[in-house]
């Protein structure tokens, strides 16, 4: 991230606002964790792309609860792998001449694995109890915020040609049956529903 300024920073933030109050509250909290139903964002300033994508767990790697076996492990890594590759994942206009900088993807699921290592190692040193009582609230924690955020960060050498993006997400996670999209750029701000049948985007 230290590529990005401190004005950009502020920009996405900006966006997050935005969105928030755009947001239908009741419409927001029906679907916040309805299964086949994801969400895009999209912020646009200069030559700096920035995109979010927010998946149920569920559709992702087939649950929503710990990982406990050693599949189920495999499948929060292998998750995780699909989504950093951002090419299979969402394409920009390629007259744009844009290059992925970074990716970030993080999920409840990822860091209950890291919370079990680091519960493991703290046992030693505290009561039985008070262990028990943590991981007893980092389950329930990951019971409901299972889902995977992947941040996008890509640079375009020629922004002017930025007109919109190819979604290959539905063909990586078939059980996805729709992203919601907005996006904000210096031209304006707009919303879209992408499916697997029409799963391109124009600004």
């Amino acid at each position: 991230m230290n590529c990005y300024s401190k004005k950009f920073m502020e920009f996405l933030s900006s966006l997050l606002i935005f969105l928030f109050v755009m947001a239908r509250p009741a419409y927001s909290s029906e679907r916040a964790h309805e299964h086949g139903v994801g969400s895009i964002l999209i912020a646009v300033e200069g030559n700096k792309i920035e995109i979010e994508l927010t998946a149920p767990g569920s559709d992702i790697v087939g649950f929503e609860h710990a990982p406990s076996t050693d599949a189920e492990h495999q499948a929060v890594i292998n998750g995780a792998k699909f989504l950093r590759d951002h090419s299979g994942i969402v394409t920009l206009s390629p007259r744009a001449k844009c290059r992925v900088e970074d990716v970030e993807v993080s999920s409840g699921l990822m860091r209950n694995e890291k919370h079990d290592h680091k519960a493991e190692h703290k046992h030693d040193h505290e009561s039985e109890h008070k262990h028990d009582h943590k991981s007893e609230h980092k389950d329930d924690h990951n019971e409901v915020h299972a889902e995977f955020i992947a941040h996008y960060h890509f640079h375009c050498d020629h922004p002017e040609n930025l007109a919109g993006a190819e979604v290959g997400f539905f063909k990586v996670f078939p059980s996805v049956r729709e992203l919601e999209v907005k996006w904000i750029t210096p031209a304006g701000q707009g919303a879209a529903e992408l499916t697997g049948d029409a799963p391109n985007l124009k600004f």
